[in-house]
């Protein structure tokens, strides 16, 4: 019988692997009613041959087979005795005579893990996994490195630039949404992205629930710089946005009848030709209404308009504004605030409104009211017939820009001259002459006077109740008539320590006239007292400032 084979009529079992084997590779001392399994491996030599395949061997229970199940297949010779143990399993079968799944083949040495043979018939699950060296894997404590190996891995938020924010002036807000602060990023594993640590480089950002809201700081102009963080929840990265702050916003007509509409706001407004109809809103806004006859209201804040050709209507509104008719028949209304208003070319009409205005007339037949408030009028030399109204408040009819002689009778409200033609006044506390040689007439109501250039002549008529006239500028050249006598300033006098000369007695048909020095809050000025009906009471006085040696001539 060669060696390593059984004896049958011995009842013999093969012989048990070498002792390089495995421990338990040997059948003998088997527990009953289990059946061995011989997972096996093998290894490469270093001169290419094959050594002894390893064999591990393990004892699984196997339920018994029903009586009517056993050795039914032809096979009864080898299934041995009903009620004896099973055959013994050759290394290459399981129980049921098939193939096992063994484990993986590995170089000497390896330490891939082996496969999981699968269950013997009855078991519900499957034997714990073994690695090469018989230890147990799977889901206890050696396979959670595995279990991470495994995990997917989270990438980080990406962005492909700064963003760019609406540009907005200086005193306007901007609404920023989570979007606009998103608009360059995305997740690479899909995941929903949020900003945190905001912070912005000038002016102040709040939150409010639908985004932030940004304002910018009085007068910062230029760009500005939000810092924050983009994260998916577990990974952030930085991003900014940039916002240009203007000082101004640009809006510009067609050409055509544009209604043009300004923001809240500088604005710089263009309606260019065509009726156009302008409204600047709020902020210091600079207007244009071009050619044509255009409707332009400024609104709130100090704002700038120009008419330009065309019959325009001018609106300044509640702010210090300054208006310019151009050519054209041009309604000019400052409304509130201490407002300049130029009609320029053109039979105008021009309201200073409240507030103490400037205003001037230019070339053509004007019609202009100063309205409330301490007004000036600068009365044009264009030759014209002009009307003017100082209205309430202390005003002043400037005549200034006149190079010839005037004649300007307050009494009778006309001045007259050949660089003005005939203009008509009223309602003014304050008339000054020209650069020519200057006939003011003043009756009873009180007035201040300058002369300007040349030499004038201030004339006073009685008045029926005490009253006062001041005269800014009097100097040599001048004179003051009162009644038959002329009052002049003395060459070469100086000061000294007469407290009054006095002219007359009352006694004749002449009126009695005094005059005297005085300091008031530190202002030297010279008094003129006159009695014009001889009764003993003073009826008009006429201050000059500083100090005047008078002397008094009787006329022709």
């Amino acid at each position: 019988m060669p060696p390593g084979k059984p004896d049958p009529s011995k009842n013999e079992q093969p012989d048990a692997p070498p002792s390089d084997r495995a421990p338990g590779g040997s059948t003998a001392g088997a527990p009953a009613d289990t059946v061995p399994v011989f997972p096996f491996r093998l290894v490469d030599t270093p001169d290419f041959g094959l050594r002894p395949p390893t064999v591990l061997a393990e004892w699984r229970p196997v339920p018994p087979l029903p009586l009517a199940d056993r050795a039914t297949n032809g096979n009864a010779a080898s299934a041995g005795p009903a009620d004896g143990p099973p055959p013994a399993a050759s290394p290459d079968q399981g129980p049921d005579g098939g193939p096992i799944d063994g484990p993986t083949v590995v170089p000497d040495g390896g330490d891939r893990k082996t496969e999981d043979a699968p269950p013997p018939p009855g078991t519900d699950s499957p034997p714990p996994a073994t690695d090469v060296e018989g230890e147990e894997t799977g889901d206890g404590a050696g396979g959670g490195d595995a279990e991470e190996e495994n995990a997917p891995l989270n990438r980080a938020p990406r962005v492909s630039g700064p963003v760019h924010l609406r540009d907005v002036t200086g005193c306007a807000s901007l609404t920023i949404g989570l979007a606009d602060l998103l608009r360059n990023a995305v997740d690479p594993d899909g995941d929903s992205l949020s900003v945190r640590g905001l912070s912005v480089s000038a002016g102040t950002l709040t939150a409010t629930p639908d985004g932030w809201i940004f304002r910018g700081d009085p007068g910062a102009i230029g760009r500005v710089t939000i810092t924050y963080e983009i994260t998916d929840g577990t990974v952030s990265v930085q991003q900014v946005a940039y916002i240009s702050v203007l000082a101004r916003t640009s809006v510009t007509g067609s050409g055509g009848h544009d209604t043009l509409l300004g923001g809240l706001c500088a604005d710089d407004i263009d309606g260019r030709d065509g009726d156009d109809l302008i409204d600047g809103r709020s902020g210091d806004d600079l207007i244009a209404g071009g050619r044509g006859d255009d409707h332009i209201v400024a609104g709130e804040g100090r704002d700038t308009l120009s008419g330009g050709d065309g019959d325009d209507m001018l609106f300044g509104g509640s702010g210090n504004d300054h208006l310019s008719g151009g050519a054209g028949k041009d309604r000019l209304f400052g409304g509130m605030g201490n407002d300049v208003l130029h009609g320029g070319a053109g039979d105008d009409t021009l309201d200073g409104g409240d507030g103490d205005d400037l205003l001037m007339d230019g070339e053509g037949a004007d019609v202009v009211r100063g309205g409330n408030g301490d007004d000036r009028v600068m009365a044009a030399p264009d030759r014209a017939d002009d009307s003017y109204d100082g209205g309430e408040g202390h005003d002043t009819l400037d005549y200034s820009a006149s190079t010839g002689a005037l004649r300007l009778d307050l009494a009778n409200g006309t001045a007259q001259g050949v660089a003005i033609g005939e203009d008509r006044f009223t309602g003014f506390e304050t008339v000054i002459g020209g650069q020519g040689d200057d006939h003011f007439i003043v009756g009873g109501n009180a007035a201040v006077l300058a002369g300007g250039g040349g030499r004038n002549l201030f004339v006073f008529e009685p008045a029926a109740q005490p009253v006062t006239h001041e005269i800014l500028d009097f100097h040599v050249g001048d004179r003051i008539r009162v009644s038959k006598y002329d009052l002049f300033a003395a060459v070469g006098d100086g000061p000294d320590d007469r407290f009054k000369d006095v002219y007359g007695d009352g006694t004749d048909d002449g009126p009695a006239i005094r005059f005297r020095h005085e300091w008031v809050e530190a202002m030297e000025r010279t008094v003129i007292e006159i009695d014009s009906d001889g009764d003993r009471n003073v009826d008009t006085i006429v201050a000059l400032q500083g100090f005047h040696a008078l002397t008094m001539t009787e006329t022709t």
